[in-house]
């Protein structure tokens, strides 16, 4: 069973695989044992998608929640998911 735990991290850069979330995934049992990540944020087109690059690097699975980002072209949402 994987208990849940709130951590909150400032949002510094674009991906929020930063060394304070790099350091948390390798200290915590549950986390560095996860395989897969769901993503939400308000810029897809940056933030989620230099994170979702970030954790498919690490050889983990990434889903996107469509409805849970923002895309302030619309012809770029297709291409941004993609």
């Amino acid at each position: 069973m994987i208990s849940l735990k709130k951590r909150v991290f400032e949002k510094k850069e674009f991906s929020m695989m930063t060394g304070e979330v790099m350091e948390c995934i390798r200290n915590d049992d549950e986390l560095k044992e996860r395989d897969s990540f769901v993503l939400f944020d308000i810029e897809a087109r940056v933030c989620v998608q230099q994170t979702c690059l970030d954790l498919l690097e690490m050889g983990k699975e990434v889903r996107v929640v469509c409805d849970g980002v923002s895309i302030p072209q619309p012809f770029d949402k297709e291409i941004t998911l993609q």
